[in-house]
């Protein structure tokens, strides 16, 4: 059976000079969407074996990926769009007084916006929203 042009394409300009001999594609969808997928690669075949449990995997897989998407509306919903952007600016480092100037509103002003940021968040700190929201994946959500 003949490869069609794209696959020869991938194989040539991907897995060839990779090194890649074989593949599994695990796809994680929602209704009849896919929402997610992951790519496991290697330069050696799998083993029926391995395959059973890529596939065994794969409903797990599938509810952490729902429960991060929930998480990530969840939190995206319940701050404001200015509360986004300063969550933006913290994930990137920026100090309060940074933000203050870059939004122009008074430095009191950031602070209370974090102080309300982290009470609707359920965090403590600037490093502990840094973290919740780097692992849930909320940057992409917030449009960051």
């Amino acid at each position: 059976p003949g490869i069609c042009a794209r696959h020869r394409h991938y194989y040539h300009e991907f897995m060839l000079p990779n090194h890649v001999c074989d593949m599994i594609e695990i796809f994680i969808r929602r209704g009849h969407r896919i929402i997610a997928g992951i790519s496991l690669m290697r330069d050696i075949p799998f083993s029926s074996e391995e395959r059973l449990r890529a596939q065994a995997v794969q409903p797990l897989l599938g509810l952490a990926i729902h429960d991060s998407l929930q998480e990530d509306n969840d939190l995206a919903s319940i701050l404001t769009a200015k509360e986004r952007e300063i969550v933006g600016m913290v994930c990137e480092g920026a100090s309060n007084k940074l933000i203050a100037r870059q939004l122009n509103i008074s430095l009191s002003t950031v602070k209370t916006h974090l102080r309300n940021i982290f009470a609707k968040t359920e965090v403590i700190n600037r490093t502990e929203l840094v973290s919740r929201t780097r692992m849930s994946s909320v940057q992409h959500s917030l449009n960051m």
